[in-house]
């Protein structure tokens, strides 16, 4: 996810990372970038296999297959991801887990 917060932001746009611990079992994890933003008909196929932003495809490279694995991974913990998302304003991720032990 910090690989694509870096691919789809422009040079020097911030990316951030920031994890906060909600109480002893449940945990958040943003990523956050100030890149192009994915619109709200695409968030809807973002965790699609081999779904990519369609005005980039071709110009930056990538399977599509990057985000299905990581909320597949999220979903096998038992945790949730969401993203809030304005076009050309930038992306947050969140990542919702609750109790790994």
């Amino acid at each position: 996810m910090l690989t694509n917060a870096c691919k789809y932001s422009p040079k020097n746009a911030p990316i951030g990372l920031k994890i906060e611990e909600i109480d002893d079992i449940h945990l958040n994890i943003y990523v956050i970038d100030g890149g192009i933003g994915i619109s709200e008909e695409e968030q809807n196929n973002l965790f699609q296999p081999f779904y990519r932003k369609k005005d980039y495809i071709g110009s930056i490279p990538g399977s599509g297959l990057g985000l299905t694995i990581v909320k597949r991974c999220i979903d096998a913990l038992g945790g949730e991801i969401s993203l809030k998302s304005k076009v050309n304003e930038g992306t947050t991720f969140i990542i919702k887990l609750k109790n790994l032990t």
